[in-house]
């Protein structure tokens, strides 16, 4: 538990590079983060004992989502200065690395529904989904 005074906390590993997402794969025991600077996808065990590189990116990674129960990662690849935003998904090993989608609009936010095999995300007033389990393509609906 940690404490008002700051004590009851354990570091896990050291060595993040300007980490910017994070989330926890409950069925692995794995944390998995983005780091921006070096252009990656990295995996540590909850205990911190093993990391590793997950996924190489060619822009810095936003957005991580996971799906555990089916093995799946997705993460955001964001090209500000041409404009591009490019939707990831792969196993959670790093492996079959396939390109999704591509948007020209950088979402404000994005989430997943696992119930649904559905990932959502918002550009301004707009409400956008893509249900990975059939490939569809992408649903826009006004907010």
């Amino acid at each position: 538990m940690v404490h008002v005074n700051g004590t009851g906390y354990k570091t896990v590993y050291k060595g993040t590079y300007n980490a910017t997402d994070i989330q926890i794969d409950w069925l692995g025991g794995n944390i998995y983060w983005t780091e921006s600077d070096s252009l990656s996808l990295r995996c540590v065990t909850l205990n911190g004992k093993y990391n590793k590189l997950v996924a190489r990116t060619s822009h810095p990674p936003r957005f991580l989502l996971l799906d555990p129960p089916r093995s799946k990662i997705f993460w955001m690849e964001c090209d500000d200065v041409v404009g591009t935003y490019t939707l990831y998904m792969s196993a959670m090993s790093g492996t079959n690395v396939t390109q999704v989608l591509n948007t020209t609009k950088c979402p404000d936010s994005m989430t997943i529904s696992r119930e649904r095999s559905t990932i959502y995300w918002n550009v301004a007033n707009k409400l956008f989904s893509y249900r990975y389990d059939l490939q569809q393509e992408m649903q826009e609906r006004d907010l």
